[in-house]
């Protein structure tokens, strides 16, 4: 594909402790085309707790204080803009979806301009806009941007987050019919998206191979040692809890270490309580590999529901690219893994093939698993992006032509 300008209005930050699909491929676009990211539209709530020193959040750039509009050096060796838009009023709250639709028509607008100030400044022309799980935008933004293209990038099933459970769902459904096509990460999303709109496509997550393999061994940790069992990711209602503490009664000998963000205090509450459990918190991007080095293994550990089914890993390729074993419930159709991780099919089952590919582990298996994992680089995805776009671009054109 050509050179392009992208204008990526997202859900999530730009900076965090935590791995974010979409950071990941606007870093890796951006050595090719110009970047504009849209980041996270925080309240007038976000910027009054975060003032006084009660939130973190960057309220002076919000208010306008300092430039709202910056530029990102990232590891990949690219340059991303990244945008603070303005602060908007607080709408999740309000029940009625037509008092809803109002508020963010009128806050959408001042969040558009925003981004139109941006665009102007920067000198873009005419961007294909990505909308990475923000339809709450995306419908009062849809056109107005004098946007080439407009794709909505869809990595969960929002109909099953807990956290836009009111007006997510119906918002979405809005914006897909608006928009040029979307991008999906899973089969499962794939097979729902495509019914609201047919111009849908399959690009999965990716792995950072060059930043996890610095975490490969080909030797597992020395045997002496207490054999440690790891998970990346947030403590929270993914989690299947209860499998997780039979797994922890039931291996007192393994050491269970949990890296990544508290999101549920009861649940964290209760995994403190077993003498062989650690939970490290959230660390840099950059931490990790370190993190990893010492895993037997990794676990995903995830529930069975509505949510998970939509579901495509990150973890899953980051482990691998480190070399480890891989066991992980049967919460998502993950074909494409069967032969090189484990699957469990109850809590029994997983902590027999958690002990069977700890004591199992050989050079060559770690060898074979990152062999598997490169193949699934953000690189490889990145490109196979590129081209799903030029595809959009290219019938956006044709359907032109014919009216």
């Amino acid at each position: 594909m050509q050179k392009k300008d992208i204008v990526c209005v997202a859900l999530p930050t730009w900076e965090g402790d935590y791995m974010k699909t979409i950071v990941q491929i606007m870093s890796l676009l951006a050595k090719r085309h110009r970047v504009l990211y849209v980041d996270y539209t925080f309240t007038w709530k976000d910027a009054l707790m975060a003032a006084v020193g009660k939130q973190k959040a960057p309220w002076q750039r919000m208010l306008g204080f300092t430039p709202r509009l910056r530029k990102i050096h990232t590891r990949f060796g690219s340059e991303v803009h990244v945008l603070t838009p303005p602060p908007v009023m607080p709408a999740n709250w309000i029940t009625s979806p037509g008092l809803y639709k109002a508020v963010m028509a009128q806050e959408g607008k001042k969040v558009g301009e925003s981004v139109r100030g941006a665009i102007h400044d920067l000198g873009f022309n005419n961007p294909i806009v990505i909308n990475a799980f923000s339809p709450f935008f995306g419908v009062p933004m849809a056109g107005k941007l004098d946007e080439s293209l407009l794709v909505y990038y869809c990595y969960d099933e929002i109909s099953a987050a807990q956290w836009c459970g009111r007006h997510g769902a119906w918002q979405e459904e809005i914006f897909m019919k608006q928009a040029d096509g979307v991008i999906t990460t899973s089969d499962a999303l794939l097979a729902a998206k495509r019914k609201l709109n047919p111009a849908a496509y399959l690009v999965k997550n990716g792995v950072d191979y060059n930043l996890f393999h610095q975490g490969f061994r080909e030797l597992p940790p020395a045997k002496e040692k207490q054999k440690v069992i790891g998970y990346l990711g947030s403590v929270d209602d993914r989690i299947d809890a209860d499998l997780l503490a039979y797994c922890f009664e039931q291996m007192p000998e393994y050491k269970f270490v949990i890296t990544g963000r508290i999101v549920s205090q009861a649940m964290a509450d209760r995994f403190r309580k077993y003498a062989n459990v650690e939970l490290r918190g959230a660390r840099q991007p950059e931490q990790l590999p370190a993190e990893v080095a010492g895993f037997h293994a990794g676990m995903i550990p995830f529930a069975c529901n509505s949510f998970t089914r939509n579901i495509y890993p990150l973890k899953i390729n980051e482990y691998l690219a480190a070399g480890l074993p891989v066991v992980m419930t049967d919460f998502a159709d993950l074909n494409e893994f069967s032969a090189i991780a484990a699957v469990a099919a109850s809590k029994e089952d997983f902590v027999r093939k958690l002990q069977q590919e700890v004591e199992a582990d050989t050079p060559e298996k770690r060898k074979q698993r990152a062999g598997f994992a490169i193949q699934n680089s953000w690189e490889s995805r990145v490109e196979t992006l590129e081209e799903v776009l030029q595809d959009l671009l290219e019938q956006k054109t044709a359907k032109a032509a014919v009216y």
